[in-house]
């Protein structure tokens, strides 16, 4: 089914347009929507993300007679001979492989700091403290994945983050165009990736060392983009324009016999995922959910608890912290690994004399602040041998949504491991090693506001920013 195009100018972000499975009426989701009401039939539906990178469909804004308009207008502008009429248009959806990752940095240079003289008659005099500094921060990057092409773009940059998507099939490409073939695989652009990365290093030199970037936790997605191409002979050269299907921008370059034909390859061996949208109900009585997203709830009708990403290791109990005791206390909610033995004396060694649990925490919800998630959770996880935790059976008021599972929440316990690995030993002494927690379970924890902070409302010790809310 072809999907009309909304354009609706108080939107923005990455959309994705489904179908309703319960009476197949027209629904748009927004990325960070998660749950969803059908309008037509009222049923409460939900995101299902494959296994396997996803591929998406991004549809042209304008059709042929358009383009043309937008060709002739480059061609007035940089003083080419007009396009003859007879010149046909053809779409084309070029495919960009997507990747999201988290980088690390780890930076050395040597700061001056003025020391005073100790009488009158001394000169002030600097000293040099060698300083390594370690950050986290997002990544994402879009390589093209088609026909090599000196005309194409190589990168979407930041496009893929504000343009509404469509799930990839058959029937969402338009009449008018056709797909190019994939020539590239995920493992490929991987190594690509690793390329790039490195080489951000090398853009500012260290003062002493060497510099470090790496990434953890690489998801790739496909992305289909629209273009309208045309060939003209002009001076005797044959020259390639391409049109962006959403733009309308214009870029040309001559074109000679090495080119390879946009047309000529044959795709990779791919397999990609496909989003699908499923009922977002209880899987014991068949009563919806609650709307709000979440990866873990509690059914309000037989308090059945439904946990959508299972791990086998995740104990079948959830955990509170405390009790109730102020008024406007939210509980929040944390992934909490149990260590094997030899995991636990690293954490002592790495955390020092402030860690004396067998326990590694990282937050359940979303920070998009990857260095606050990261003294969060050091805070968290040292905090935690002195708390009390209680069964929980019902979610009351306050309580935050789960929006990182313990998939996600593995890698980063991984990456914070790795981390402080650096900052105590170094780099020469450091690498990545793979987390194996021995058990899993998730806890809430109360905090109230106090101005800009959240504190912790048992040990009125751990603290975060209210902004990470």
């Amino acid at each position: 089914m072809i999907m009309p195009e909304i354009r609706d100018k108080k939107k923005s972000g990455f959309y994705i347009g489904v179908t309703c499975p319960a009476c197949g009426a027209e629904l748009e989701i927004q990325e960070n929507f998660f749950v969803l009401t059908c309008h037509h039939c009222g049923s409460a539906m939900r995101i299902a993300m494959p296994d396997s990178p996803p591929a998406y469909i991004i549809r042209s804004k304008f059709g042929p007679v358009e383009a043309r308009f937008h060709l002739d207008r480059h061609c007035k502008q940089n003083n080419l001979p007009l396009i003859s009429s007879g010149i046909s248009l053809q779409g084309i959806y070029y495919p960009y492989w997507k990747a999201n990752a988290i980088l690390l940095k780890l930076r050395n240079r040597i700061e001056e700091r003025p020391v005073a003289a100790e009488n009158d008659y001394e000169q002030e005099r600097t000293i040099q403290i060698k300083k390594s500094e370690i950050s986290l921060s997002p990544f994402f990057a879009t390589f093209g994945a088609g026909p090599p092409d000196n005309v194409i773009p190589y990168s979407l940059g930041m496009r893929t983050d504000y343009l509404r998507m469509l799930p990839y099939s058959r029937e969402n490409i338009e009449e008018e165009f056709r797909r190019l073939p994939v020539l590239k695989n995920w493992e490929e652009i991987e190594n690509n990736l690793q390329k790039n990365i490195s080489g951000i290093s090398s853009v500012s030199q260290a003062d002493f060392g060497k510099n470090r970037t790496e990434y953890f936790h690489p998801r790739g997605s496909l992305v289909y983009f629209p273009y309208y191409i045309a060939e003209e002979e002009i001076s005797g050269k044959r020259t390639r324009f391409i049109i962006d299907g959403i733009t309308g921008r214009v870029t040309s370059a001559s074109v000679d016999d090495h080119v390879i034909s946009l047309s000529a390859a044959t795709d990779a061996v791919l397999d990609f995922g496909r989003l699908t949208v499923e009922p977002h109900r209880c899987t014991n009585c068949g009563i919806d959910l609650p709307k709000e997203e979440s990866l873990v709830y509690i059914c309000r009708n037989c308090q059945r608890l439904i946990v959508l990403e299972k791990n086998n290791l995740m104990r079948n109990n959830l955990y509170r912290a405390g009790s109730l005791t102020e008024r406007r206390e939210r509980f929040f909610p944390f992934w909490s690994f149990r260590l094997s033995d030899s995991q636990r004396k690293e954490m002592q060694i790495l955390f020092g004399g402030i860690y004396q649990s067998e326990f590694l925490v990282v937050p359940a919800f979303r920070i998009a602040n990857f260095e606050a998630m990261y003294r969060l959770s050091k805070r968290i996880s040292s905090a935690l041998p002195q708390i009390a935790l209680e069964e929980l059976d019902n979610f009351g008021s306050g309580y935050g949504s789960v929006t990182v599972g313990p998939g996600e929440a593995s890698a980063l316990a991984e990456i914070i491991t790795y981390r402080e690995r650096l900052s105590r030993f170094g780099p020469n002494q450091s690498s990545p090693t793979k987390f194996l927690p021995q058990e899993i379970f998730l806890f809430f924890a109360p905090f109230h506001l106090e101005n800009y902070f959240y504190v912790d409302s048992v040990l009125k010790a751990v603290t975060f920013e209210k902004s990470l809310a």
